[in-house]
């Protein structure tokens, strides 16, 4: 059902906002499942710590970016691991409760949970007579 709701907005080579012109970027695995009343994102950010993530909704994009930079050695001979950057983008095909939003880090992976904005009431107008 979520691909109704959610597609992939990501082009090839994105760049975080706080990763260099010459950083790497990662494609993260990924899964989203449909509850009633939420979408859940599911993750995996292996070597980030919390404060190294940003997730944000603009608009009907979710984005989630993930970097940091592994101390290595001077003299080391081969760097993949000095700057870890991920990146990934959803357009949201669903209203989301923006200030609900949760997510926890365990392990590794990243959990968010996005609320499903409720259905607008309908509202009966009274006329008044002037």
């Amino acid at each position: 059902m979520y691909e109704n709701m959610v597609t992939g907005v990501c082009a090839a080579g994105s760049i975080p906002k706080f990763a260099r012109k010459d950083a790497r970027c990662v494609v993260p695995a990924v899964d989203i499942h449909e509850t009633d009343d939420a979408l859940v994102v599911t993750v995996d950010l292996p070597g980030i710590g919390k404060e190294d993530i940003d997730i944000h909704v603009e608009g009907d994009v979710l984005t989630i970016a993930a970097g940091t930079e592994q101390p290595c050695p001077a003299d080391d001979i081969w760097q993949d691991r000095k700057q870890l950057r991920y990146h990934r983008q959803f357009r949201l095909n669903e209203r989301i409760e923006q200030g609900l939003i949760q997510a926890e880090l365990k392990n590794g992976v990243l959990t968010i949970l996005l609320p499903k904005a409720g259905a607008a009431e309908p509202k009966q107008v009274e006329v008044q007579v002037a």
